[in-house]
């Protein structure tokens, strides 16, 4: 496994490809831990960077049992606070917020052809809320991720691609932090 990490790098830039368009996606997902699973919709963008290369963003929402949960980058969570924290004065504290939201969850990698292409997305700056009204309880913590999707192109309307995806997860500072996600997205792209 850490030969195929080692040697990735150096076949990702040895490939051709024209992946240098913004693409995003609407995405449902499932997430499991070894204690509770929950689906979950959401918006993902990857903004190129050269050819090959991705800065990723994404926001989630679900309904776990009987409460809330909400994922996002940590970014995106902290520069919201920042800008809900501000009052009516708003000044340094919103552009503070606004700059912090710019921030990405992490970055990624196309892998392959335009027709048959894998993209490699780490992601160790991701956030979460939970709430559960009973018993009351609310929490959130830093996590990050590991995702591999597939893109298949479609033409269909306006969606350009089809991707399903899997990813494994870790919540920094959790009693089981370790959890696996599935999922699939519907994109479009900015050709």
């Amino acid at each position: 496994m850490l030969l195929i990490m080692a040697l990735l790098p150096f076949y990702t830039f040895s490939q051709e490809s024209r992946n240098s368009y913004l693409s995003g996606a609407i995405s449902g997902e499932y997430s499991q831990t070894n204690h509770s699973g929950y689906g979950s919709v959401g918006l993902d963008a990857w903004i190129p960077i050269k050819k090959k290369y991705t800065l990723n963003y994404g926001i989630r929402m679900g309904i776990p049992g009987n409460g809330i949960y909400v994922r996002g980058s940590a970014g995106l969570m902290l520069g919201g606070a920042l800008i809900g924290a501000s009052g009516e004065e708003g000044g340094l504290l919103v552009a503070i917020g606004a700059i912090t939201m710019l921030l990405p969850e992490g970055v990624g990698v196309y892998v392959g052809n335009d027709k048959r292409k894998i993209h490699i997305g780490i992601n160790p700056l991701a956030a979460e809320y939970r709430f559960i009204p009973q018993p009351k309880s609310e929490w959130s913590q830093l996590s990050g991720n590991i995702c591999v999707r597939g893109e298949f192109p479609m033409e269909w309307g306006n969606v350009n691609f089809i991707s399903p995806y899997l990813a494994t997860f870790y919540n920094y500072d959790a009693v089981n932090p370790f959890g696996v996600r599935a999922g699939i997205s519907v994109g479009f792209k900015n050709n």
